[in-house]
């Protein structure tokens, strides 16, 4: 199993992209259903509950999760990182894998 990606502030999450991150919003309902959304260009690997493939990317990814409790958490990805997303992981789908 892997760990639960970074959390980061705001501020960081701004920062981040302003020097080039590639960013997302995501929002987990209260069922438990989670959706994210990426600028244009951003294809992602996919994940599947049989193969949670990993993913790596050749920048920082930051990403602003809205939670069913009306919660903002943004998280972090460093660039060259695993990572890959898991439903039903808490409190963000991000999940860091590997080293």
């Amino acid at each position: 199993m892997g760990r639960p990606c970074p959390e980061i502030s705001a501020a960081d999450y701004a920062a981040a992209i302003a020097r080039g991150a590639t960013s997302a919003t995501a929002s987990i309902s209260a069922s438990g259903t989670a959706s994210i959304t990426t600028g244009p260009g951003i294809v992602h690997c996919a994940t599947y509950p049989g193969a949670l493939k990993p993913c790596r990317r050749p920048t920082d990814y930051v990403i602003r999760y809205a939670l069913p409790d009306g919660r903002t958490v943004h998280v972090m990805v460093a660039a060259g990182q695993q990572y890959r997303f898991r439903v039903g992981a808490t409190p963000t789908t991000c999940e860091i894998v590997g080293s």
